[in-house]
């Protein structure tokens, strides 16, 4: 595999999940989604993720509680997804898990 190019990643998206993380310490505290018992699931990512996607289709520009755009917030619950992907905590779920179900993001 090649080195990873890392001045590909804009400042503005380093902002943007700077924003949302920071903004996430200050109302719960530093790391909280990644660690405790009460971290966020891939499930709680995904329903966040899917709300904010939903608010910035109606035209909200700014999420109630933080005063942050949703695509930064959907931004950021898909860099939390990735991350527990990635250290194996949760697996995404797979096709045969889908079979059955009216709605694929279940």
């Amino acid at each position: 595999m090649n080195k990873l190019r890392f001045d590909y990643i804009t400042p503005e998206m380093n902002e943007a999940l700077a924003e949302v993380l920071m903004n996430g310490a200050e109302k719960y505290a530093p790391h909280d989604w990644e660690v405790g018992e009460s971290a966020p699931t891939i499930r709680d990512h995904r329903e966040s993720l899917l709300r904010h996607l939903h608010d910035h289709a109606l035209g909200i520009e700014k999420v109630h509680e933080s005063g942050i755009h949703p695509l930064k917030h959907a931004f950021c619950r898909l860099g939390m997804m990735v991350t527990l992907i990635e250290r194996n905590r949760e697996k995404p779920p797979t096709r045969a898990s889908w079979e059955g179900r009216s709605n694929l993001w279940r």
